[in-house]
């Protein structure tokens, strides 16, 4: 009787491990099994060309320099801020560190909040980067003098706002 326990207990395991296969990934970017029955490759999952880019939509964080410790910790209305509390410029990307609040359809009241992390943002020279004090402000500024002016303000509270389309980011704006 164990010698049969055995032989079906040792069955069971080597169907099951028929039954596995492990994923690698092609020259193409695509997931595939190592091979089915036949022999032939199959197709798993595709993958994007880019992990990296971020979503379409708005994004905003207030800033706080030292609001750092305040993320993930609702306020007194129970609503968890959106801090943003460094950011600077590495080549065409925006680098804001932080929680953002997102919306893509630029429906704030039902945005979602960020956990603080570094969010990327890719901009290219159509992108406006503007302080705007007033409708009639439209002096359009490179991303190095916009960082720059920035750090006059981290402890403002200003609303950083940023606009992305197609993955790349339009419009860089302050707001009250």
């Amino acid at each position: 009787m164990k010698k049969i326990s055995y032989v079906l207990l040792m069955g069971c395991i080597s169907l099951l491990l028929v039954g596995c296969a492990t994923l690698d990934s092609n020259d193409e970017g695509v997931k595939i099994s190592n091979e089915n029955e036949a022999g032939n490759a199959e197709v798993v999952e595709e993958q994007s060309e880019s992990d990296d880019t971020v979503a379409d939509g708005s994004y905003y964080g207030s800033l706080y320099s030292d609001g750092k410790e305040r993320i993930g910790v609702e306020d007194e209305w129970g609503n968890l801020p959106c801090i943003v509390y460094n950011t600077q410029i590495e080549g065409n990307q925006l680098i804001v560190s932080g929680s953002m609040s997102y919306s893509a359809t630029n429906d704030y009241e039902n945005s979602e909040t960020s956990d603080d992390m570094e969010h990327v943002f890719v901009f290219d020279d159509n992108t406006e980067f503007k302080f705007l004090k007033g409708p009639e402000d439209s002096e359009v500024y490179t991303a190095e003098e916009y960082v720059s002016g920035l750090e006059d303000l981290k402890d403002s509270g200003l609303a950083l706002v940023i606009k992305v389309e197609n993955g790349v980011t339009t419009n860089v704006s302050l707001s009250e």
